[in-house]
């Protein structure tokens, strides 16, 4: 049975009318918490001043619905201070609100938290004042403005934010200017930024999964003063896929600072290891080498340029190569350079350098000036009587040059 505070009737639950001697003034008590029933979300509150207690009462909420139970509520915690309301009605009690303690600070703090908008003694009342032993040095009267505060370890807030949080830290900030905050402590936490509708996550460690796609972000500490970073992303080519597609790792990896994998429905999808022989990979080492191995490759450029600093080694299976323009290949021992023009109506070749070096299929099917000249030198004729004499016209280079068609 409820006890009911002086000669106050709590028992009776209900008045037939107020003008028929049932009415009475409400009446408001503080008390504290000491037991919450998770079955029934019932409080039962030990009146403070009244030394009595009451059990299973109710805790009223901004709003909540009796029959589906959506609202906006929080479970009272054990100890916590409350406002305990009998109504005129003779009805039960009920827990109206919850009120913070009285706290004595040094001036610097009050003057700190002053400065940051906070007034912690207007509306202080004398015996709360006075609980804190604090009083008036020339009446003995508690003052309204001793140094009190009821923070009682809430964030700093300013006019017009709302907080929703738990003892363990974890909650929802509304500050004013349209920013939400949630998160369970300082460095797990996202925050709505309505200034170009930015949103900012901040985390140790993070991981997105989707049907499509992982990502992950993993500090993994080695020693006090290295903590590893591993990104990763995995992605496969079709939601339905078992496995992946393509692997994308970047951080401290070994030798490598970064490392890119393709190879369908070959690579773990939680994992981003390879299980099947990749496609493509594509690494960049600490050094800034990087390493491609591919199937095949297509580069269309329009213009390129390419400095090697050092050896280059090119390695080639075949090569077919088409140069649309001049091409000039310049060398430290040697320069080559020469131009080459067909025209097709004289059905005729024009090429212009100082030396034409043939190939062997070709070369075998001209003159050669170095064997034509000692043969034609050489050569006699026979006839009745003596033979006769080497050519009086000698053949010579210079003769085989103006023999040679140049120019068009």
């Amino acid at each position: 049975m409820t006890s009911v505070p002086g000669n106050f009737n709590a028992g009776k639950q209900f008045r037939s009318s107020f003008t028929e001697g049932g009415f009475y003034a409400a009446r408001v008590f503080l008390g504290r918490v000491v037991n919450f029933n998770l079955e029934t979300y019932a409080v039962d509150v030990h009146l403070d001043n009244a030394d009595s207690d009451i059990e299973d009462a109710q805790v009223s909420m901004p709003y909540f619905h009796w029959s589906n139970g959506e609202g906006m509520y929080m479970v009272p915690e054990v100890g916590c201070q409350c406002i305990v309301v009998y109504p005129s009605d003779g009805s039960y009690p009920y827990i109206a609100g919850f009120l913070g303690v009285v706290e004595e600070t040094s001036g610097t703090e009050q003057d700190e938290s002053q400065s940051e908008g906070g007034e912690h003694t207007a509306g202080a009342t004398p015996t709360e004042l006075e609980d804190a032993g604090v009083e008036d040095e020339e009446s003995g009267v508690a003052s309204a403005s001793a140094p009190i505060s009821y923070k009682n370890g809430r964030p700093l807030l300013r006019p017009g934010d709302g907080v929703w949080r738990t003892r363990d830290g974890n909650g929802i900030v509304l500050r004013r200017g349209g920013v939400v905050q949630i998160g369970v402590n300082g460095i797990c936490q996202r925050i709505y930024i309505p200034i170009n509708n930015l949103i900012q996550d901040f985390a140790q460690n993070y991981n997105l999964s989707t049907p499509g796609a992982n990502v992950n972000v993993e500090l993994i500490e080695q020693d006090s003063d290295n903590t590893r970073v591993d990104f990763t992303i995995v992605a496969r080519e079709f939601a339905e896929d078992s496995q992946a597609a393509i692997s994308m790792r970047m951080g401290e990896l070994g030798d490598n600072y970064y490392e890119l994998l393709v190879c369908r429905q070959g690579i773990d999808y939680k994992r981003g290891t390879v299980i099947n022989e990749s496609d493509l990979s594509l690494l960049i080492s600490k050094e800034g080498d990087w390493y491609l191995s591919a199937n095949s490759e297509t580069v269309e450029v329009e213009e390129r340029s390419v400095v090697v600093e050092g050896k280059n080694t090119e390695e080639y299976g075949s090569m077919e190569q088409t140069v649309e323009g001049d091409r000039e290949i310049s060398y430290k021992t040697e320069t080559k350079r020469g131009e080459s023009s067909e025209e097709k109506g004289l059905k005729r070749k024009v090429i212009e350098a100082k030396e034409v070096v043939l190939g062997q299929g070709v070369a075998g099917k001209l003159v050669r000036a170095d064997r034509l000249i000692p043969f034609f030198n050489a050569h006699t004729h026979t006839v009745t009587g003596p033979s006769t004499g080497p050519p009086i016209l000698q053949l010579t280079e210079a003769l085989v040059a103006c023999l040679t068609v140049k120019g068009s």
